[in-house]
């Protein structure tokens, strides 16, 4: 009775009343599910992000079968990178509701981090993602256009990441420097914090669309409106992105790009890579058509980038690894290698950091405990717990004399940011496009030989480069330039080759529907 009427209290907007409440019958009876459910309720509404999990996972405890505690469950093993165990929790999530798209796109995300998955467990997760939502309605909204090969194109890119965010950052030289005399740009964004990053990102668009109050089928209509020819959704699998607008057709063209894997949704026509990322003859399979550009992708030099420091090794007297990718990423697999590289490297220490994740006790516990199981101790870890700004988070790398790319998910942002700040990155050549990420970075900046293609070589690489103090220093001084002068700044070049292929597309297009026509 008491959790029912906090419950009221709650969808009536009376927090702390209800909180009194479920406290109180948490008092009388402290397995009452229902209370500890109210409570996880209270906590998310009032930004208390930790308390909340402890609630989550309390009612996970209590009902293993619950859905939100599942979900919750899922969330918390996975940022542990303790993958088959967030599998497990998703999995009975959408064995409940089967079209759960954050339960759907959280197993996917875990299979491609995984180190144990199987291509067919991935294929499976990715086909069941790239099933939902299945269009009963119209699915032609953008063929009322006209099909002239060669006019101006109208572009829509569609993305939830349009702020201070990686694929907001990379999207950024590309909407600076599209031809406005070939193509005419659009952002349909669905933003929940708008920023500084985002104004920067409206400026040098043509049009603005902010979908967020519309459903799929309102924000297709809006696209189709707009006259779209083509539609590009830039990391379908990741955040709050929407790429199931598409299964109405609101562009006669529609591109992946920037994604982790292929949609499986058939609305997709194309999906941007490159040859590294995915190299013809690759046994990860695609439901569209794969266009490869040169490189992957582009960067922009960050206005907060503080200077180069000099080889952290000639200040600590020892040699510093380092990391800051997201924990997510540190699979078995990777902490396996890491600890042979520091058993390699007599009195070296690797650096963690990612925001303020390493200030948790219990995730200082686990990261510990799993170097530990490696044979590396405690003191050889050196955590950051501060979520500072960029430009002090960038200033960290001057605590790293190399750094150490993750695997099976490689990264992307935080490979450059290392290179930028004159730290080597290492990284490991996987089977899948994320494990091939930092090797394309690598190799665009003419690094290719820090990028190995077996363990052993892995951690060969990295020995032999921690040994090597006067290659090592003139890395330090020399990779901003290198990665400046290279084709992962070259935004003018990156930008033309994209719009060659959209080009490229709507031409195809274009043929299709004059054959169609006759």
């Amino acid at each position: 009775m008491l959790s029912h009427d906090a419950d009221r209290h709650l969808a009536e907007g009376r927090i702390e009343a209800a909180i009194g409440l479920y406290q109180e019958a948490l008092a009388l009876d402290a397995r009452d599910a229902a209370a500890v459910r109210g409570l996880a309720k209270c906590a998310d509404l009032l930004g208390l992000h930790r308390e909340a999990e402890i609630a989550w996972l309390q009612l996970h405890a209590l009902d293993p079968e619950d859905r939100d505690g599942l979900m919750h469950a899922g969330l918390q093993y996975q940022r542990l990178a303790r993958y088959g165990e967030a599998i497990d929790c998703f999995s009975k999530v959408i064995e409940q509701t089967p079209e759960d798209h954050a339960a759907q796109t959280a197993r996917v995300q875990c299979h491609l981090y995984s180190d144990t998955a199987s291509a067919a467990e991935r294929e499976e997760a990715q086909s069941a993602w790239g099933g939902l939502f299945p269009s009963h309605g119209e699915t032609t909204l953008g063929q009322a256009t006209s099909f002239v090969p060669e006019r101006r194109l109208r572009i829509g890119y569609l993305s939830s990441d349009f702020h201070a965010h990686p694929v907001g950052m990379a999207i950024l030289p590309v909407l600076h420097f599209h031809d406005r005399r070939a193509v005419e740009v659009y952002a349909y964004a669905d933003v929940e914090r708008p920023d500084a990053a985002t104004e920067q990102l409206r400026a040098r668009c043509d049009g603005w669309r902010d979908i967020s109050g519309l459903d799929d089928g309102a924000a297709a209509r809006l696209m189709a409106e707009d006259r779209i020819d083509i539609l590009v959704a830039l990391t379908p699998h990741m955040d709050r992105n929407r790429p199931f607008i598409a299964r109405a057709r609101p562009a006669p063209v529609q591109i992946v790009f920037h994604d982790l894997c292929s949609t499986g949704i058939r609305e997709f026509d194309y999906f941007i890579a490159d040859f590294m990322i995915a190299p013809r003859g690759s046994a990860e399979r695609f439901s569209e058509r794969v266009l490869r550009l040169p490189c992957w992708t582009v960067q922009a030099f960050p206005a907060e980038a503080p200077d180069v420091a000099s080889p952290p090794f000639e200040r600590n007297g020892v040699v510093t690894f380092g990391s800051f990718n997201n924990p997510m990423k540190l699979s078995e697999t990777t902490i396996r290698l890491w600890s042979r590289i520091l058993q390699a490297v007599p009195d070296s220490r690797l650096c963690l950091k990612y925001f303020d994740f390493y200030s948790n006790p219990p995730v200082i516990e686990c990261i510990q405990g799993s170097f530990a199981a490696n044979g590396i101790p405690a003191d050889r870890l050196f955590l950051l717990g501060e979520a500072d700004g960029r430009s002090n988070h960038l200033a960290h790398y001057g605590e790293v004399d190399i750094a150490l790319d993750p695997t099976p998910f490689n990264g992307a942002t935080t490979t450059f940011e290392a290179l930028l700040m004159g730290a080597p990155v290492v990284a490991l050549l996987g089977d899948r496009l994320v494990a091939r990420s930092a090797a394309s970075m690598l190799s665009a900046a003419g690094l290719s030989e820090l990028v190995a293609e077996d363990t052993g070589a892995y951690v060969e690489i990295a020995a032999k480069l921690a040994a090597d103090g006067a290659r090592l220093a003139a890395l330090r001084r020399s990779l901003r330039d290198r990665v400046k002068a290279s084709s992962v700044f070259d935004a003018r070049r990156y930008t033309r080759n994209l719009e060659r292929y959209y080009r490229m597309a709507w031409r195809r297009r274009c043929a299709q529907t004059a054959a169609e026509d006759v």
